[in-house]
């Protein structure tokens, strides 16, 4: 193994982190486009806030895809010539190195969004009991915290079949 390639495995690491990161920020999108779509009285200031972070959530998304796909022409910037013939070693190979991060990035979406999801479903639970109307959008905020628990769950579960992608 070249110390270029433990460069693109730290490059497409990072890239699986910015793809993980972008999912708390799809529900920042969501908050401002529900509000948006069932408030009008602001909508000059929510149009701002959802312009803003939609194109946030676009670059870091794009962000994310170069780091994971293109991570070649990533490292024609940052490594020198040496980098290229110069051996290094490590405890493992690059297919298991990409499998642990899966698995850690899995893990990461799961716990870090099981106590948001627990809140806002008590939240939701104590609303509905005592008949007050729930937020605007507050089912699509459930269903981006089902979808990265789901998406954790598959990233930890099927490693094998993304690691081969990467």
């Amino acid at each position: 193994m070249k110390k270029s390639d433990i460069y693109e495995i730290a490059i497409k690491i990072f890239g699986l982190y910015l793809f993980v990161n972008s999912f708390y920020l799809i529900k920042e999108v969501v908050i401002y486009l529900s509000v948006f779509t069932f408030n009008h009285e602001i909508e000059y200031l929510n149009n701002q806030f959802l312009i803003i972070s939609s194109v946030h959530l676009s670059l870091i998304l794009l962000m994310a895809l170069i780091f994971i796909f293109k991570s070649k022409p990533i490292l024609k910037i940052i490594c020198r010539h040496s980098d290229y013939s110069e051996a290094a070693t490590l405890f493992a190979n690059r297919k298991q190195i990409i499998e642990m991060a899966l698995v850690i990035m899995g893990l990461y979406l799961i716990v870090a969004t099981i106590p948001d999801f627990v809140n806002d479903l008590t939240n939701h639970i104590t609303l509905v009991q005592t008949g007050r109307p729930e937020a605007p959008g507050q089912m699509n905020i459930f269903a981006v915290y089902l979808v990265k628990i789901l998406l954790g769950a598959l990233a930890t579960i099927f490693r094998n079949l993304f690691r081969i992608l990467l």
